[in-house]
């Protein structure tokens, strides 16, 4: 077993001429990005040798071995994981290497959980590809993780139970998503569940089955600018979101600087199934929400959508308009 080193304080200069050993990722300056300021031991993930070699329990020990703001490389190839990675510890950094592509071989599981003790997770240039298997391809419980340069593709199928988003925050807070691509997944590429907070930008939501970014159930205060959020909720077979940002029951969200196109049904739904309405919703200065199947943005108004802001949009060929109202869906709640 190594030693664990002192953690220290660190400057870009610190890295480049003392510690030429660590990942070419830390020579992107680590005191940005999160509050992650230190650097402890390395560690690195080989691997797998085939579909049948499961790396579900060797990421597991590197991962119970870390400490506070230590890193752990995922070698370059073809990472299988068969079970459930539980990040289960705050301030680690989970980097992959170029070429670095995790798997899902196992049946309705997701490949990694950040659970409520990892707060100030990294999780930097990550592949996850679900292999149309049910369940995410990443779920968070905790706060103030920071997921960047990553990619969540081909989560769930129509057999596969569960909820088979790219990544799924649930309970989570705080966090940071950014420069990240989420296509190809069976429903939501970016799922929110009573996740406040949370910022997305800069990040690419291509070719899901439903939304491109749901904002459900006391998601509050979210964050969502200079995204491209496109061809969402359009499979041919039909629909089975609502657009390419879903809000449901959440207040707060600011969406701006977006371009919001080709998405089914519209590029914004106030979707309304959840008790509780939404308000202080403001979208401005988009740069497209344009060519959206039916509206660029809808209000359904089983719930109230209230202190409603909008305004700098460019918005041209929704076919039933730029804003438009659902009066017509009525009937029950479902509490949050």
């Amino acid at each position: 077993m190594s030693c664990q080193k002192d953690e220290v304080e660190i400057t870009q200069q610190d890295i480049n001429q003392q510690d030429p050993t660590k990942p070419d990722f830390l020579t992107k300056d680590p005191t940005q990005n999160n509050g992650i300021q230190k650097y402890g031991n390395v560690y690195y993930l080989n691997p797998s040798t085939g579909p049948s070699d499961d790396n579900t329990g060797d990421f597991q020990t590197e991962i119970d071995k870390m400490g506070a703001h230590d890193i752990l490389v995922l070698r370059t190839g073809t990472h299988y994981l068969h079970g459930t990675v539980d990040i289960n510890k705050p301030h680690l950094i989970i980097y992959g290497e170029p070429g670095c592509v995790i798997k899902k071989a196992g049946a309705h599981v997701s490949c990694i959980d950040l659970n409520e003790y990892a707060n100030y997770t990294r999780v930097d240039n990550i592949h996850i590809d679900g292999e149309r298997r049910g369940e995410p391809c990443m779920r968070v419980f905790s706060n103030h993780n920071y997921i960047v340069n990553s990619k969540f593709n081909n989560c769930g199928s129509s057999s596969s139970p569960g909820n088979p988003s790219g990544l799924l925050l649930d309970g989570s807070h705080l966090n940071i998503i950014e420069g990240c691509q989420f296509y190809g997944n069976h429903m939501v590429g970016l799922s929110q569940w009573k996740s406040g907070g949370n910022e997305i930008k800069y990040c690419q939501m291509q070719l899901n089955g439903a939304e491109g970014i749901t904002v459900d159930g006391h998601s509050h205060n979210v964050k969502i600018h200079h995204n491209w959020i496109h061809d969402n909720n359009s499979d041919p077979a039909g629909p089975r979101g609502v657009g390419g940002i879903g809000i449901d029951a959440s207040n707060g969200t600011r969406i701006y600087n977006n371009t919001i196109d080709l998405n089914g049904i519209a590029g914004i739904t106030f979707q309304n199934n959840l008790c509780g309405g939404c308000d202080g919703a403001v979208i401005y200065n988009n740069a497209h929400i344009s060519n959206n199947g039916q509206y660029g943005i809808l209000k359904r108004l089983n719930q109230p959508v209230t202190n409603f802001g909008e305004w700098g949009n460019n918005m041209a060929g929704n076919p039933d308009g730029n804003i438009g109202t659902d009066p017509t869906v009525t009937g029950s709640c479902i509490p949050v």
